[in-house]
């Protein structure tokens, strides 16, 4: 965009000083002035070195010296070394042009004065469009990545919003199978052990049978609930959550290792 920008304001350019050569000199004298300004206007655009580019610049400021008609083509070649570090270069070309003033019509004179204006006009709002441009591509790139992390950021508080329900969910199934155990367990095996101990010393057999399969009955619940506590602890433990929880600590070890 920049260097079609620049192309098309040389292009302007070129005509404005092609029409004041024809309309100072003829043809055939025109034909080598426009060639030699041509040659150096397309290595200027050409070359991305800026010393080069510098060299080109002071080498046909220093031709307009010898070569009058060659000051009608600098508003061209002074061009591409506005707005950048080497722009005072276009000081040296500003002298033949100055000078010009004693052999040129004081028509012809204010034309090219006009053109090197607008020259210097053409190439600021060629900088500022592409400054414009570069910041308005910089800002959707700002706003791309902002996008990128923001939807990242809710993926992750996603998945520790689910991380986090599941670890209270096991939480509280590890809470009440350590209660059942502890309260319930304990209930249970006291009544067991009382239960043995009077059907030691029962000696009424029918007493003795009863107690006998209160004895039982209590086993059994005793085995359902070791059983039920069980299942609950192995239903608790998740391993996908476990190994989540695992890779989550080493990114975070990862990370502080970096930081440091």
């Amino acid at each position: 965009m920049f260097y079609t920008a620049n192309l098309i304001n040389k292009i302007i350019i070129f005509i404005c000083c092609f029409v004041i050569c024809i309309l100072e000199k003829n043809i055939s004298s025109s034909v080598p002035i426009i060639l030699i300004s041509l040659i150096f206007s397309d290595l200027l655009s050409y070359l991305d070195n800026a010393e080069l580019r510098l060299a080109l610049t002071a080498g046909f400021s220093v031709l307009s010296f010898f070569i009058p008609g060659l000051v009608i083509f600098l508003p061209l070649i002074a061009y591409d070394m506005l707005f950048n570090k080497y722009q005072y270069i276009n000081l040296i070309a500003a002298i033949p042009l100055l000078r010009s003033f004693r052999y040129y019509p004081v028509q012809i004179f204010t034309i090219i004065v006009i053109t090197a204006f607008l020259s210097i006009m053409l190439k600021y709002w060629a900088e500022k469009q592409h400054k414009l441009i570069t910041k308005h591509n910089q800002l959707i790139d700002s706003a791309r990545e902002m996008s990128f992390q923001l939807k990242k950021q809710n993926q992750d508080l996603i998945e520790k919003q689910d991380y986090e329900l599941n670890l209270a969910t096991v939480n509280e199934r590890n809470r009440i199978a350590r209660e059942i155990h502890d309260n319930v367990g304990h209930l249970l095996s006291s009544a067991i052990l009382q239960s043995g101990a009077l059907l030691t010393v029962t000696e009424d057999e029918k007493t003795r049978e009863n107690l006998k399969l209160l004895n039982n009955t209590l086993n059994e619940a005793m085995n359902s609930i070791h059983s039920s506590v069980h299942m609950l602890y192995d239903d608790s433990v998740d391993l996908n959550m476990q190994i989540w929880n695992i890779i989550k600590k080493y990114r975070s070890a990862r990370w502080s290792i970096i930081t440091i």
